[in-house]
């Protein structure tokens, strides 16, 4: 299977990989100079672009985020852009944020993917004007012809807001989400969908809006952690694998280049996603779950501590024990 991986986990390389892969694919550079994309019929650039726009268009934009459609046909979007970089660096997969990890401050330095470096994503300048940092800033990226049409700029815009339907979830939330039976499907997918909404009016900017979110790259980040809620919902039980409006609901324009038109059947298994009509176009996608955070120890206490045991090791002396404080408790 494919690995997909949370962003701040990846290497440096990794991650300056992906996003350069990502700017010459959007720009006709690099690699994707002179390179096809789906059936070989018109370049990587220009199927990117369709791509970027469908999204504001398939059937007015209002049904792929309806229930019926929204999770699956996210999950072909997401794969169809998947294939399309890999055709420039084959072993490239979509990362994913995992913003429950991230719930206390999810733009805060912690968070990370915000960092100003060439190999993060890079931060807010406020809704109205251009980030200035990161891999994507202005003067490295434009988005997509139709997503100037739209937003009237070239850049990426984004207006950070703390509000709490904008922080997603918690580690806790998502547990408890992840526990609710296949019978409460509609439930299950309408706090998914809640969380999936705010954090994109939280990001702000571009992803403030359905015309023009999918012109900034956390969109697919973002939204690839909304589908990975949904597998890990999916592999407890077949029958929430298999809970949806209907196996036969047709994803719009997901026909695409690719000749027929598919349905959730095609995109309900992460594991066997069917993109196109051929034998082969089958893909096998997993998640790998976000790395642990690790305690960040203060190294005067440790010594400490092992200066107090070394004194008294049958228990601590007052001398040395008097100096200790957990790192944990005065932070």
């Amino acid at each position: 299977c494919r690995e997909r991986h949370n962003f701040k986990d990846m290497s440096t390389a990794a991650r300056a990989t992906y996003i350069q892969t990502v700017k010459d694919v959007a720009a006709g550079t690099g690699t994707a100079a002179g390179t096809f994309g789906t059936g070989g019929a018109i370049s990587v650039t220009e199927e990117f672009n369709e791509l970027v726009k469908r999204h504001r268009t398939s059937a007015s934009e209002s049904s792929i985020h309806g229930r019926p459609q929204f999770l699956a046909w996210h999950r072909w979007y997401a794969l169809r852009l998947e294939n399309l970089l890999r055709k420039v660096s084959s072993c490239v997969t979509l990362p994913y944020w995992g913003w429950e990890k991230d719930h206390a401050s999810p733009f805060g330095s912690a968070a990370r993917i915000w960092n100003a470096a060439d190999s993060w994503l890079g931060g807010s300048e406020g809704s109205s004007t251009c980030i200035n940092d990161g891999g994507f800033r202005d003067t490295e990226f434009s988005i997509s012809p139709d997503g100037q049409s739209i937003s009237g700029g070239t850049c990426i815009k984004r207006g950070f807001s703390t509000g709490s339907s904008g922080i997603g979830a918690t580690p806790t939330d998502v547990t408890t989400l992840l526990a609710r039976p296949a019978s409460q499907f509609i439930s299950f997918f309408g706090t998914l969908n809640g969380w999936h909404g705010g954090m994109h009016g939280s990001i702000g900017g571009l992803m403030g809006s359905g015309w023009t979110a999918q012109n900034d790259p956390i969109f697919f980040f973002h939204h690839n952690n909304v589908d990975r809620i949904w597998s890990r919902w999916q592999d407890q039980s077949t029958d929430r694998k298999e809970a949806c409006s209907s196996m036969a609901q047709q994803l719009s324009d997901s026909d695409y280049l690719v000749g027929s038109i598919r349905t959730h059947a095609d995109f309900y298994d992460l594991s066997n996603q069917r993109y196109g009509d051929g034998a082969g176009d089958v893909a096998c996608v997993k998640y790998i779950h976000p790395k642990p955070r690790l305690i960040k120890w203060d190294f005067d206490w440790i010594r400490l501590l092992a200066k107090a045991a070394f004194f008294s090791p049958n228990g601590r002396s007052e001398e040395h024990t008097s100096e200790l404080q957990s790192p944990l408790q005065s932070r």
